[in-house]
């Protein structure tokens, strides 16, 4: 995003995942943003935002009650 500045990293990683199609990829979220690498095994890692074009849901809460609707949420 033009407004983001380069000195923003994560703050709170949530989640971390690999690409099972790029051996070394990896993509991380927290709060704010996803960020990628290429090489996770490099030495430092190189992460940088991969923001542009993605809507974000944060869900805040999720319950399956016993009879009614299959699930309900909240998100941010």
């Amino acid at each position: 995003m033009p407004w983001w500045p380069a000195v923003w990293f994560s703050s709170a990683p949530a989640a971390l995942a690999f690409d099972p199609h790029h051996p070394g990829r990896a993509y991380m979220t927290d709060w704010y943003a996803t960020w990628r690498t290429d090489d996770v095994f490099a030495t430092p890692v190189t992460w940088s935002t991969h923001e542009v074009g993605h809507e974000r849901n944060i869900p805040l809460a999720l319950a399956t009650p016993s009879t009614g609707a299959a699930s309900l949420s909240t998100v941010a």
